[in-house]
């Protein structure tokens, strides 16, 4: 067991930590959360975020400390940002692992909980970005797996000091998003007590927890109101209250209730396959057990709770997988060991066909015309293809042999190895161009910094503002004008002082000349020909990749007043 647990730390950060610097940050949340750590260091305030110079309300402050902080130990590179997530990713499966081995008593089930988390498809693809849902899902982990701990605690003294650790993951996670930190916890935790009987519990064993979170939020969140007293309003009203209660159609990422299933079923890939072995083993485990009516609560109110919020996003979801991955391996576990392997058999063979079918697709499609697009964005670049292609039949390799195992533990193990060359293969695979009908730049930075000796420290910068935090990025500067809207900016440019804003592209040519400095305007390709016929004459242009790069040089420079 000690070499097996070695050995699935080296390959986690293998696949995890060591490629993170390979691929270029993606636009607009890499950036985002890229750019706003740099603004803190570079202007000393830790308290308010800003983006661009401007006020930016949308999250609290712990998420951009940790990347700051990486910042400031591994330099300003996608590797520092990206860090953090990573980091999370790994936590979140350590936690699986105590959990499990402590109150399932068998240490195989928490390895393989342990390694099937991080072999699961949607925590390696948050868990490799710069977003703040795998901090966030670590932090709601440990204050679930911190308050079980504690609820099973017959020790008074350590009981406590386990509600104060869940206490302050729970703070922790309302300093990364806000209020959902509360409210994850209470609808698990409550109908969990109620199930176990335990009605006293629900008013007594809250209490050290909640004034804990107070205490970890409390100095920000008076700093902050101080420094900015619209902030809690903001935040508040704004961001939490009317995000998740504004009608299906008005709502911000307006989703059905039904949203997150597809994200659920395509996020635990490969696991997928073996669902139905999984669920049979569950039927005849049942919930006799703590850990599982604490897991069964734990994904079905957590889900139930975010499905009926009106705003969704994918990586909403991500906390919902440690309890799911126990009860997978609970399942499967019984399953094996009751010698029932045909299910287990059939799900892993359909994945090993699947794969291998997958890779021919894909050595075909590289030799062929079928799709010309995909030739297009790996042109010259076949080793990404192909790494791609060795991944999906190393994969198929692995789960085929996982088939024919005897051993339960091995079954498994081997089953959670299996996608992780595709995954380290998926770090390498970004095409360095896109097809030129392409909406998205897939290196906006590298292609701005390509145009950087263009930039002069008196010239202006235009640019949408999705693209805003890459070229504040690229060129470390903030004070970037806006073109077309204000997008997720707009807050924070109704409180500046500066006309940050270009309404309408009418207005552009007017600007141009009212600025009299060189001026560059950065829009993504398809932007650019829609209003190309509206906009002046530049003096250079470069438009390719999916990103358009517009300098207009200016005619006429304002004279320096002279030095008395």
């Amino acid at each position: 067991m000690n070499k097996t647990f070695l050995t699935i730390i080296l390959l986690a950060a293998a696949v995890y930590i060591v490629p993170l610097n390979v691929r270029p940050l993606s636009v607009p949340d890499e950036t985002r959360y890229a750019e706003i750590p740099r603004e803190m260091i570079a202007s000393g305030d830790w308290v308010v975020p800003r983006l661009n110079g401007l006020l930016y309300f949308e999250k609290p402050v712990l998420g951009y400390w940790l990347n700051a902080i990486s910042i400031l130990i591994f330099g300003e590179n996608n590797f520092a940002v990206r860090l953090p997530s990573a980091i999370s990713a790994l936590l979140s499966a350590l936690l699986t692992f105590l959990l499990v081995r402590k109150f399932s008593g068998d240490e195989r089930k928490a390895l393989l909980s342990a390694a099937a988390l991080l072999s699961c498809v949607l925590v390696f693809a948050i868990g490799i970005f710069n977003v703040l849902d795998s901090l966030f899902s670590f932090l709601v982990t440990a204050t679930m797996v911190s308050f079980f701990f504690a609820a099973h605690e017959p020790d008074t003294r350590r009981q406590k000091l386990l509600l104060i650790l869940c206490g302050i993951s729970c703070g922790l996670a309302f300093l990364t998003k806000g209020f959902l930190a509360f409210a994850f916890p209470v609808v698990v935790i409550v109908p969990f007590l109620l199930w176990e009987k335990r009605f006293k519990d629900i008013f007594v064993l809250p209490w050290i927890p909640a004034i804990t979170a107070l205490l970890v939020i409390m100095p920000w969140a008076v700093l902050v109101h101080l420094r900015n007293n619209d902030y809690w309003y903001q935040f508040f009203w704004v961001e939490h209250v009317q995000r998740f209660f504004s009608p299906a159609g008005k709502a911000q990422h307006a989703e059905p209730p039904w949203y997150f299933i597809p994200f659920i079923i395509g996020g635990i890939f490969p696991w997928i396959m073996l669902l139905p072995a999984s669920i049979a083993g569950m039927w005849r485990r049942g919930f006799s057990s703590p850990l599982n009516r604490f897991a069964a609560c734990w994904l079905s109110f957590l889900f139930l709770f975010l499905s009926a919020s009106s705003g969704k996003l994918g990586t909403y979801i991500l906390p919902c997988f440690p309890p799911m991955i126990i009860l997978l391996i609970e399942g499967l576990m019984k399953h094996l060991e009751d010698g029932r392997r045909l299910a287990f058999r059939a799900g892993a063979i359909s994945c090993s066909a699947s794969a291998v079918l997958l890779a021919i697709a894909a050595i075909v499609t590289q030799g062929s015309d079928l799709m010309p697009n995909l030739n297009i964005y790996y042109f010259s670049e076949t080793w990404k293809w192909m790494s791609l292609t060795a991944g999906l039949l190393v994969l198929g390799l692995l789960t085929a042999i996982s088939a024919m195992k005897a051993d339960a533990t091995k079954r498994i193990l081997l089953y959670s190895a299996s996608p992780l060359l595709l995954f380290f293969a998926l770090h390498f695979a970004v095409p360095s161009r896109m097809h030129e009908r392409s909406r998205e730049c897939m290196d906006s930075v590298g292609m701005m910094r390509l145009h950087s000796d263009r930039i002069s420290p008196d010239s202006i910068i235009v640019a949408d503002s999705y693209l805003v935090p890459a070229a504040c990025w690229a060129y470390k500067i903030k004070d970037i004008y806006l073109f077309g809207s204000g997008g997720e900016m707009t807050y924070g440019l109704q409180q500046n002082n500066k006309d940050l804003l270009i309404d309408h592209p009418e207005e552009f040519q007017e600007f141009i000349n009212l600025k009299k400095v060189t001026v560059t305007l950065i829009l993504n390709s398809n932007d650019y020909r829609k209003w190309e016929s509206i906009l002046p004459k530049p003096s250079f242009l470069s438009n390719m990749n999916g990103l358009a790069f517009v300098h207009y040089q200016a005619t006429t420079v304002p004279q320096k007043e002279p030095e008395m």
